[in-house]
């Protein structure tokens, strides 16, 4: 079990790398995160290959070097990173293999305005599981696919699926310059090659991706002088305020649910959840995507329910809810269903289930937990439950009758509350954390990055929440409806301390980090973040 973990890679230059080896990346991650990878350079990954080597018999096969490797890696985030290449010939020895790779069907990672030039492909991914973003990049002199995704060669004994799960991997805002002629895309079960844009495009869509729109083919360089790698927008580039905008959570200790509230093109009615934890029966890395989650499930909910927020700006990422019937459920069934593993001990192949309380679920025991929420009323609104999962025990965090937040944690017929006054109920948006400390005996509240309120938990201290009823959020489970917009929902069991964090920390990462800058620090210069790792001066 490793319930925590936090890597920062940043402000680093690579180059020349993998001299002496071969199968690696300049950068690179390995198992699970969160990593956070940004404001780095990788160039020139060599990475010879010389058995592998054959001219003339098959294209791109001198070195196996790639300038960012994620080997069985998820829970990545890679942003304003910079990715150079000095040769994309597919015929020689010398030919940059990829910018960024993953081994086995990684779950998790958003690739979100890097900078990419010069490679033979630009992306490889084993697509089995989903759950990948790739936003706001600049791939230029890309000499053969720019998404080469599909099975890699550590599928080789896998069966390949007869679809991937495309409504939760995203493609949008790239901006695509000098790319191989008739090669571009592929990234279906079928292996079906795209050579255009709009043939990419209206697959995407065809599939339910959770973002369709690829992205713009600039008619020039869009960057000043990509040979002498410059990699700043050129005046008038079609990367120009054409970034993403990308929320990227901090990281918690045992998080077991995470909800980013964005429109699900193939079923609105599903809300995804992204949550990485390295849970004992996360066993084998080839089947980290088979690992079960929480979804919820919104109900009497329809695509024109959803709204942008302001975390992200490449997708309608809130959802509205109208304080009647409108509400989103995980079930308790569902979510505490036992789960059938296998691994090795001792040498021996062994088959395993994780239930009941191995699983790590939001069903809360005498964890100490916290629950983060960003979210805005209908102003005015009142008594309404935000989130809960509460029967004769449990937890229930909602809007009271000032328009401030009460947590309330039920346990053996007692109830303790945790009340703050101070209105959340104006329209505006607010990030709100209702942190449960069972070792110390103490409840904290935290509106927008300070502490607003605190009590002494009314329980025994080893009274358990845990309860057989559903997860409930915008009500509870007898009613009491919230009317307005949720952006982003995560549920952890430990405290911020457990994450060897601050919500000061938090907050600042969250809402100032550096995935809201560009590689040298810089604030978006006009509507949004520029595409790739740069930003354009003001003209």
């Amino acid at each position: 079990d490793r319930p925590f973990a936090r890597h920062l890679i940043y402000h680093n230059k690579v180059t020349d790398s993998l001299l002496s080896a071969n199968d690696w990346g300049g950068i690179e991650t390995w198992q699970g995160g969160p990593f956070y990878l940004y404001n780095n350079i990788s160039g020139n990954p060599n990475g010879y290959w010389n058995w592998a080597y054959q001219p003339k018999g098959k294209e791109n096969s001198g070195r196996l070097g790639c300038a960012y490797y994620l080997d069985g890696s998820s829970k990545n985030y890679l942003f304003n990173n910079v990715a150079w290449g000095n040769n994309n010939d597919l015929s020689s020895p010398l030919c940059n293999h990829g910018a960024f790779t993953e081994a086995t069907p990684t779950i998790e990672n958003a690739y979100f305005n890097n900078t990419i030039h010069k490679f033979a492909v630009g992306s490889y991914f084993s697509p089995a599981g989903g759950r990948h973003l790739y936003l706001g990049n600049l791939w230029m002199d890309i000499s053969s696919w720019v998404f080469n995704h599909g099975q890699l060669k550590e599928d080789v004994n896998s069966p390949t699926p007869p679809a991937y799960p495309h409504f939760s991997i995203a493609y949008g805002r790239n901006v695509f310059y000098d790319i191989a002629t008739n090669r571009l895309a592929v990234f279906e079960a079928s292996g079906t090659p795209h050579a255009g844009l709009d043939a990419f495009k209206q697959a995407l869509a065809k599939a339910g991706s959770l973002c369709a729109d690829a992205g713009v083919m600039a008619t020039s360089s869009p960057v000043r002088n990509a040979a002498a790698r410059d990699f700043i927008p050129s005046p008038g580039s079609p990367a120009i305020d054409y970034g993403a905008k990308v929320f990227v959570p901090w990281a918690l200790y045992a998080t077991v649910g995470e909800w980013h509230f964005r429109r699900n093109n193939a079923d609105p009615s599903i809300l995804i959840d992204n949550h990485w934890n390295m849970t004992p029966y996360r066993a084998d890395r080839g089947a980290d995507h088979m690992v079960p989650t929480c979804p919820l499930t919104a109900v009497n909910v329809s695509k024109d329910d959803y709204a942008p927020g302001t975390l992200e700006n490449w997708t309608d990422g809130a959802l509205r809810f109208n304080g009647k019937d409108q509400y989103a459920v995980a079930r308790h069934a569902e979510m505490t269903k036992p789960y059938h593993y296998s691994t090795t001990i001792a040498g021996e192949f062994t088959r395993l289930t994780a239930e009941g309380s191995q699983l790590s679920t939001p069903d809360i025991d005498a964890h100490n937990f916290l629950i983060e929420l960003y979210f805005r009323t209908a102003p005015g609104r009142t008594a309404s439950v935000l989130v809960a999962k509460a029967a004769d025990a449990g937890y229930r965090l909602a809007l009271n009758n000032a328009g401030g937040i009460t947590l309330m944690l039920t346990a053996g017929r007692r109830h303790s509350l945790l009340v703050s006054n101070l209105p959340v109920n104006d329209g505006g948006w607010h990030h709100v954390i209702a942190e449960t400390d069972r070792a110390k005996g103490m409840m904290t509240l935290y509106v927008d990055g300070r502490a607003v309120a605190d009590e002494r938990i009314a329980l025994a201290a080893g009274a358990s929440l845990s309860n057989t009823g559903d997860l409930y959020v915008a009500r509870g489970p007898e009613g009491h409806y919230f009317e307005g917009e949720i952006d982003f929902l995560r549920i952890a069991r430990g405290t911020l301390a457990d994450a060897h964090t601050t919500i000061g920390e938090l907050y600042d990462w969250e809402f100032a980090g550096p995935f809201l800058r560009d590689f040298a620090g810089r604030p978006a210069a006009g509507k949004c973040r520029d595409a790739g790792a740069f930003e354009a001066p003001l003209q």
